[in-house]
């Protein structure tokens, strides 16, 4: 199924939003921050079940927890 994000600018901000679903959106200074703050808060919505940063020792977001943790593989 497709989604629709909707980037609109707010003074000097940008908001983005999920069609349909009020209560997911996210702000940035430009929109791609915007964007990648509304799917980073709401990694649920968007299929995303953990987050790696490779190059920071196996730091991880987890899903289930909802907490950042350090994670050794």
């Amino acid at each position: 199924m497709s989604k629709i994000v909707f980037v609109t600018k707010h003074g000097d901000t940008f908001h983005a939003s999920l069609q349909g679903k009020p209560g997911v959106w996210g702000v940035g200074t430009n929109p791609q921050a915007a964007i990648g703050n509304m799917v980073s808060g709401h990694l649920e919505e968007f299929g995303i079940s953990e987050i790696k940063y490779p190059r920071l020792k196996h730091f991880v977001v987890n899903l289930s927890s909802r907490n950042a943790r350090s994670k050794k593989e």
